[in-house]
């Protein structure tokens, strides 16, 4: 160690250890930790993702890229340990052979730079001598022939490959080749390879990444890292995201080295080499300089001509009109050099609320109220005569500790910290990036209850000796409102008393008040009040504002003599439209009003990258980010599609592949109010449809209490197209429903961001009509959508007859798919995916609208009826029932229904007959509805309640849409059999106007009706309300009742349960069941 002070030593267990191994592993580890010697201290390393069995056994984590959790590694370090990654494996992250393109080695160190990895362990530098991959070929001639030992059997596999992992492991070959003399250099030493060229390359891009971020380039640092990593380990998509070719690296290096020269011309050099106190001539002279935050942010907005808010006098009085402004000497913070050692936080109370690990905390760092003792909380201050040292360790209160990196051009605040016998420890830590304006996540906290940083509006001495102080303060108030506002992100209080504040409140210091008496810190504090204002942050006593606790700041209590009633409220900064603003993962949107008073919608949301050009035929990716607010007042394009139907009536503007787009519409508020969410999935018969028809606009549903989500999801050939080339680069194997993936992908869009709308991730209803409603069925089937949605309501339609949208297994799918291939004259998958897509559509002919999902091993590993017989689908409740009369064939004769039963079912003639019957030409006719119907919607929806109500252990709710439509003069047309298939849209939605028919008052009183029982459903799982004909549970065997629903709604039994129990058995004969 003396003679290599920074190697790193740790007990390498295992390698890549299975289940067998865990005791031993633990065994050995166990004696290292229990060591009463120095040894204690040896980490313990093991080459493996996280495993449970093992946490008590592991000091470093070493996974490879594929296996690497993002999440993880930041939970392993907040609890003092290390997460680093080893080799290769692609797409999350680059692979070390030499089938895949040089750069990807130098793609790995990129990957380890963004996540915070501070090792990247590689396995072997020289393989040929140590092959245990291929037995009996451990001398072989690397020059000759190299090892893919992941795809050994598959030479000639592409470069694009998602599969590859290490190889052959080679950085360096021999230059004397003393096994195979005709491969002899004549080198003394090894070569090297063009792998370790990249490598060295990506550890000298790792150079100008830090030196960027230590220059305080926080902006070029983050875009240089989303145009080459944007999507690594865990956050990888299903290809890889980062260049193949040195082009782009180049290109992003040097755009880092004019960042960095650009730095260094306009930014005095500030020589940070140790850690230095808040209240030092030193800070001085480094704040100073330093810009806190870009000038247009909210905490240094000129306010002094903002309008005061109509509320203003009622919070005014509520925070006490005669109370004294006072002031705590609270918020010290420590300046860290750009070098200053990362260590591990654990963080206890709001992990999922904090930004990740390691920290540049110093030995010195201070904790709040230190050292002086002036703050309200007198249990807070530090202790007469007590040390820094045992400061950090003891005492309550806040215990703000902050952090300024400025070279780096980042913020650490933490709450609740303090030091222990293992490292630090905090309630909440929170990094903000000095260069930026980005807000923290919507209802996130921080270190602060507002979920603002805290350090930006600490009144600091250099400021005060300046004469003035050009920001907005923090102020504490006792009472407080379940509501933040601009640029505040959380709340902390369940009153909704509209006279309280606001977290994010903004109140300011009079005019016309004359500060000109006031010793002149306290007239630097005050012109700036009267300038910025003062923001309230957090709960505390009335009118305390936070200042350094410096000895140097003077005259302070002079403050008392200014009072609340000189204060103002003033409406909020921030964007003009910010209640129709709202933060998503990949960025701000502004949404639009929607077409009923309290309901605002946002349209055309991408929730998935365009599956274009290469992605065409792969699983969706996750949507770029964007910057700015982007617009979302119209539809998104809808999917490429064969003819519509002719009720289909859309107001996006084009077709286009480019077609990942959902909308929203919200009657919410504000994110804390957690409203049950609905996510409409269209129908079409997989071949057409969009979420923007005119009939399923959301602003009804959305007005009874709910946010309304629509989808767009690929359609026809270019959403289910199964192809042999297309399953092997699958890391799944499979093909072919790509439709259904992106409704997965959209549910998980909605976990991930309906909060943002005031939704609750864990109220989720997926409902959808005909291909809509198979859908349902089969996301219920998919082992891929565990914790999507916690209830399903399906109109018309589910996969369990094998006569309407039959599945296919995956090897016919690939079959018509190749056919198609050679039909089109395309000799490979890049062919295809380089054709227009209506060549594709053209060449498929009339065989184009029956491309649909089939049972591909991964989304649908099995055939619906299968899973739900054996009880494995999502056993959530389900509301479900179909039209009377799906389909209406024309009206036919006794002879001629009798010769089509006997043709349709040769051996189940009198069967058919008994549940067909045909007595009369008018029997005859409606029992030819009747077939028609069952055949194509009724009897499978029929027999997916049947089967959910028998095992899925959730309550079911089965109805019978029975309102028939009027003509354009008024009446449903004479003998009119039923309600025919996709007539219930406009009644769920209540967009009756969306058609032009003479609409009756009893439409529109069904119209509300249904909406509260779909609603009702959504909010509670039962759709049962005040008002509303009473809905029994269905019961599987006939028991229980259903709705029929119409002008005259109310439970009824089954009357017809002959009919379906005759097409079971057909079915049931077809499957050889």
């Amino acid at each position: 160690r003396a003679r290599l002070p920074r190697a790193l030593t740790f007990l390498y267990m295992p390698d890549e250890p299975r289940p067998p191994q865990y005791p031993r592993i633990l065994t050995l580890a166990a004696n290292v930790h229990s060591n009463p010697g120095p040894g204690r201290t040896l980490p313990v390393f093991v080459t493996s993702s996280y495993v449970a069995a093992l946490d008590s056994a592991i000091d470093i984590w070493c996974a490879g890229p594929k296996g690497f959790d993002v999440a993880r590694a930041a939970q392993e370090r907040a609890r003092g340990r290390q997460f680093w990654v080893y080799n290769g494996g692609r797409p999350a992250g680059g692979a070390i052979v030499i089938d895949t393109p040089a750069t990807d080695s130098r793609a790995l160190i990129w990957a380890a730079f963004k996540h915070d990895v501070p090792v990247y362990f590689y396995w072997h530098a020289v393989h040929w001598r140590h092959n245990s991959q291929k037995q009996g070929e451990r001398d072989q001639n690397v020059w000759a022939d190299s090892i893919t030992f992941d795809n050994r059997k598959q030479p000639n596999k592409p470069i694009d490959d998602q599969g590859y992992i290490h190889g052959d492991g080679v950085l360096v070959y021999p230059g004397e080749e003393k096994l195979h003399p005709e491969e002899d250099r004549g080198l003394p030493g090894p070569v090297a390879t063009i792998q370790l060229a990249n490598l060295r390359r990506g550890l000298q891009d790792h150079q100008y990444l830090t030196l960027a971020r230590r220059l305080g380039q926080a902006a070029a640092v983050d875009a240089a890292l989303q145009a080459i990593v944007p999507r690594v380990f865990s956050e990888a998509g299903p290809s890889v995201s980062f260049p193949e070719t040195g082009d782009a690296y180049e290109k992003t290096r040097l755009s880092l080295a004019r960042a960095i020269v650009a730095a260094q011309s306009r930014t005095p050099r500030l020589a940070i080499t140790d850690p230095i106190m808040f209240d030092t001539p030193e800070a001085d002279r480094i704040l100073t300089t330093l810009q806190v935050f870009p000038s247009d942010n909210p905490w240094n907005e000129n306010i002094a001509d903002r309008p005061v808010a109509p509320t203003s006098d009622a919070i005014v009085r509520s925070i006490g009109r005669d109370q004294p402004l006072g002031f705590n000497l609270d918020m010290n913070f420590v300046i860290v050099p750009p070098n200053q050692p990362r260590v591990p936080v654990r963080v206890l109370l709001y992990p999922e609320e904090s930004d990740p690990g390691p920290f540049p905390i110093p030995d010195t760092a201070p904790i709040e109220n230190w050292p002086l003792r002036h703050n309200e909380d007198t249990r807070a201050l530090p202790k007469p005569g007590m040390t820094l040292a045992l400061f950090q360790r003891e005492g309550s209160g806040d215990r703000h500790l902050i952090v300024v990196d400025p070279l780096n051009g980042r913020l650490h605040e933490f709450y609740q910290a303090r030091r222990t016998d293992h490292g630090w420890q905090a309630s909440q830590a929170s990094t903000f990036d000095l260069t930026s304006n980005r807000l923290r996540p919507e209802r996130w906290t921080s270190a602060d209850a507002a979920g603002l940083p805290i350090f930006p509006a600490v009144v600091r001495y250099d400021e005060v000796a300046r004469g003035l102080v050009r920001h907005a303060m923090r102020v504490t108030v006792r009472r407080t409102r379940r509501e933040y506002a601009y640029p505040a992100r959380h709340f902390a209080s369940r009153e909704t008393d509209a006279s309280l504040p606001r977290m994010g409140e903004r109140l300011r210091l009079r005019r016309d008040f004359d500060v000109s008496g006031f010793p002149a810190h306290a007239q630097a504090i005050l012109r700036g009040l009267q300038t910025y204002g003062m923001l309230v942050a957090d709960n505390g006593a009335n009118w305390l504002l936070s200042i350094a606790p410096d000895r140097r700041i003077q005259g302070l209590d002079s403050l008392a003599r200014v009072k609340g009633s000189d204060f103002d409220v003033v409406v909020p900064t921030g964007p003009a439209r910010a209640a129709d603003e709202v933060r998503v993962a990949t960025g701000t949107l502004e949404g639009i009003a929607g077409k009923a008073p309290g309901v605002r919608a946002f349209l055309g949301i991408p929730y998935a990258a365009p599956p274009i050009g290469a992605r065409r035929w792969k699983a969706p990716e996750a949507a770029p980010p964007w910057t700015g607010v982007r617009k979302a007042d119209t539809f998104g394009n809808r999917c490429v599609q064969t003819t519509p139907f002719p009720d289909m009536i859309f107001q996006s503007a084009a077709e286009s592949e480019d077609c990942l787009y959902l909308s929203v519409w919200t009657p919410a508020k504000t994110s804390a109010e957690r409203l049950p969410v609905m996510v409409w999935i269209h129908g079409g018969g997989f071949f057409s449809g969009a979420s923007d028809e005119h009939r399923h606009e959301g602003t009804a549903l959305a007005s009874k209490g709910v946010v309304l989500v629509e989808l767009n999801y690929r359609l026809g050939i270019l959403g289910f197209f199964a192809h042999p080339a297309l399953s092997a680069e699958s890391d799944h194997h499979a093909s072919g429903n790509y439709g259904l993936l992106d409704q997965v992908a959209a549910l998980r869009w909605v976990r991930e961001n309906i909060a943002a709308f005031g939704g609750d991730p864990a109220q989720v209803t997926i409902f959808g009509e005909s291909a809509g409603s198979f859908s349902v069925s089969a996301l219920m089937a998919s082992p891929l959508t565990e914790g999507l949605f916690a209830r399903a309501i399906g109109e018309s339609g589910a996969y369990f007859s094998t006569a309407t949208l039959p599945l296919t297994r995956l090897a016919d799918a690939e079959k018509r798919g190749a056919d198609l291939a050679a039909r089109a004259g395309a000799a490979s998958i890049a062919d295809l995916r380089a054709m227009p897509a209506a060549e594709i559509i053209n060449a498929a002919g009339r065989e184009a609208r029956s491309y649909a999902p089939i049972i591909d091993g991964y989304m649908l590993a099995d055939d619906p009826w299968g899973v739900f017989a054996q009880g494995k689908q999502r056993r959530v409740p389900l509301l479900a029932g179909w039209n009377s009369a799906e389909l209406k064939p024309p009206p036919t004769t006794v002879e001629a229904f009798k010769a089509q039963l006997k043709s349709r079912f040769p051996n189940d003639e009198a069967a058919a007959l008994a549940a067909y019957p045909a007595g009369s030409d008018r029997e005859a006719s409606l029992s030819a509805v009747a077939l028609a119907s069952d055949s194509f919607i009724g009897y499978n929806t029929w027999k997916w309640i049947e089967a959910h109500a028998a095992t899925g252990q959730s309550p079911v709710y089965r109805y019978l849409f029975d309102q028939i439509l009027p003509t354009a003069n008024g009446a449903p047309a004479a003998n009119d059999p039923g309600a025919a298939h996709a007539t219930d849209i406009e009644f769920v939605f209540n967009t009756l106007d969306s058609r032009k028919l003479a609409w009756r008052a009893d439409d529109r009183r069904v119209a509300d009706m249904m909406g509260s029982y779909w609603t009702n459903f959504a909010k509670t799982g039962n759709p049962n309300g005040a008002g509303l004909p009473a809905w029994p549970t269905w019961k599987a065997g006939g028991g229980g009742q259903l709705l029929r629903i119409n002008a005259n709604a109310g439970a009824e039994d089954e009357q017809h349960r002959n009919r379906y129990e005759f097409q079971d058995a057909v079915e049931r004969n077809r499957r050889g069941k």
